[in-house]
């Protein structure tokens, strides 16, 4: 299934790969095509980067495509500067004392303070940071607790946090350890917290983004071109290669007049051939374009 339309990204790059190669003794320089795994799992482009796709010949500019079905077949979208989120996983133990239910004043309730703790992390984006910095604080797995009638002794949580550049990041993990802290002191219990950073903060490159965009102008028509007011909370592992060089990162619409919008990750998305051909226009002038005006 299309899953997430990583099969177009290949066919996309797979026709790049063939263009290029036909006229590959009028290109002024070298062309690198990164067929990347493991996206949506371990990074994949962190450890091509790490193992030197970037080098031997430098790549100074790059350039990366995602389908997206909310945005009409035909049309591309683009963000300078910020685009997607920097991951942090959060991981905290919280430690009480068990005991019988009947008697909790005789222990410390884990899930209590648990119970605490996820409730006052909300204020990490709405009181601790300023309203127009975004900030996304998500537990989305607690365990805790062995049986109806005992007071638990320990409870886990795990969860997620979004911030759009590293100075928020850094700021955000010293609310977080400090409200954590502090709501399980209150209690009397005790809490191991691990912050992990994860995926960085994709950031376009504004001048590289601002070329590609305007050969989609010239090539789809201006009425396709469509300029994104926000960045997404979500992240994507295009940002390793975005900070290695200059990056655009850019939206291939697969949206049908007429037709519902699916859902990437669904078991119904299923985007038309006709946008493979819009990501190819699109990678392949704008390689060309950054080649006859480097940036």
């Amino acid at each position: 299934m299309h899953a997430c339309g990583h099969d177009v990204h290949t066919a996309v790059l797979l026709g790049a790969a063939k263009i290029f190669k036909t006229i590959e003794n009028d290109l002024p320089c070298m062309v690198k095509l990164f067929f990347q795994p493991a996206e949506e799992t371990v990074g994949g482009a962190k450890i091509m980067v790490d193992e030197g796709c970037m080098t031997a010949p430098i790549v100074d500019t790059v350039l990366g495509i995602h389908v997206d079905p909310t945005i009409p077949l035909g049309a591309a979208a683009f963000l300078p500067g910020k685009m997607n989120a920097a991951v942090i996983n959060l991981r905290i133990k919280v430690k009480g004392k068990a005991c019988h239910g009947a008697h909790p004043e005789q222990g410390i309730d884990a899930i209590v303070v648990a119970a605490n703790i996820i409730t006052a992390l909300q204020t990490v984006s709405s009181r601790l940071t300023a309203p127009t910095t975004p900030v996304v604080v998500t537990i989305g797995r607690i365990e805790g607790g062995s049986c109806n009638n005992v007071v638990a002794g320990e409870v886990t949580l795990e969860g997620t946090v979004r911030v759009l550049d590293n100075e928020t990041a850094e700021n955000v993990k010293t609310y977080i350890r400090s409200v954590v802290q502090n709501v399980a002191s209150a209690w009397g219990a005790h809490v191991d917290i691990d912050l992990v950073d994860d995926y960085p903060a994709l950031i376009n490159n504004a001048a590289v983004t601002m070329s590609v965009a305007a050969e989609a102008r010239r090539l789809l028509g201006e009425q396709n071109v469509i300029f994104c007011d926000t960045p997404s909370m979500g992240a994507d592992d295009f940002a390793y290669f975005a900070n290695a060089a200059k990056g655009c990162y850019f939206n291939i619409g697969t949206a049908q007049a007429g037709e519902e919008i699916q859902s990437l990750h669904s078991e119904t998305f299923a985007p038309h051939d006709d946008c493979i051909l819009t990501g190819l226009i699109l990678v392949t002038a704008g390689v060309l374009k950054l080649m006859e005006k480097p940036l």
